[in-house]
């Protein structure tokens, strides 16, 4: 059965990709406006490699994300999001060689985020959902989930967001020195702060930051958790509508849903 609709999503992943393409609406974000393109064939709009916070190189590593609206060079700017943008430096994993590198531009200045919207939404604010991608820390992008089929099936109440956070050293790195320095656990931090920028700024693209989603597959599902776990009565998300999908069973488990509770306020 699950072969069968592996390949039932491969599919429609297949066809939505046999496209005839358009300009998609330009977003005004408010710091900045984004121009995506629109899948014509499939009625769904793209907006790629969306930055939602400032570049965690040089005095930034190991430190806390910062918030990309306080870039100000952005200020006046329609951004080009038609292209995928860079991954996040990795390595591939030695219980999965198989599995091969990430064909893509690597970088350090990674923290990026896509959004796929229906051309023709059910209402102005619909229901959202978050894709933190897998890969055991050490590897992975946003191509990992892509979310084309989910928003397809929901027929225009759904738009999905996938992001990307720092992975190996960059994102994980332990000791003393990283702790009294900087964070541990940057890569965790830096899923926050894309929960974040999904608050302040997904209503324009048609989504409801009350109905928002959070879902993850093998170590992502544990992420997905530890939102709900520990930083649910932080704020700003403590003042969050979301819901969680995945299992805290151990960090490197299978997802699967074991909770789908909405959490409003």
């Amino acid at each position: 059965m699950s072969l069968l609709f592996g390949f039932f999503l491969f599919t429609i992943q297949f066809c939505l990709l046999i496209t005839a393409q358009s300009t998609a609406p330009i977003v005004d974000l408010g710091y900045v406006k984004v121009q995506g393109w629109t899948n014509t064939t499939s009625g769904l709009n793209y907006y790629h490699g969306i930055q939602y916070a400032q570049n965690p190189g040089g005095e930034n590593r190991w430190k806390r994300p910062i918030p990309v609206e306080l870039n100000e060079s952005y200020v006046g700017q329609v951004l080009n999001v038609t292209q995928r943008g860079p991954s996040c430096f990795q390595a591939v994993a030695s219980w999965e060689p198989a599995i091969p590198p990430i064909a893509n531009t690597l970088s350090e200045d990674c923290l990026i985020l896509d959004v796929i919207t229906p051309a023709n939404p059910t209402s102005s604010h619909i229901a959202v959902l978050v894709g933190i991608h897998g890969g055991g820390y050490i590897q992975g992008d946003v191509t990992y989930q892509p979310g084309d089929s989910a928003v397809y099936a929901a027929n225009g109440s759904l738009l999905f967001v996938n992001i990307q956070y720092r992975l190996g050293a960059y994102g994980f790195l332990g000791g003393s020195q990283v702790r009294t320095n900087g964070v541990l656990n940057a890569g965790l931090w830096d899923q926050r702060a894309a929960l974040d920028w999904v608050q302040r700024h997904i209503s324009a693209f048609g989504g409801d930051p009350n109905q928002v989603t959070i879902v993850g597959t093998n170590p992502s599902s544990f992420d997905a958790n530890i939102r709900w776990q520990c930083w649910r009565w932080q704020r700003p998300l403590s003042t969050y509508g979301w819901r969680r999908l995945g299992s805290s069973t151990f960090p490197g488990s299978n997802s699967r849903i074991s909770l789908d509770t909405n959490h409003d306020k």
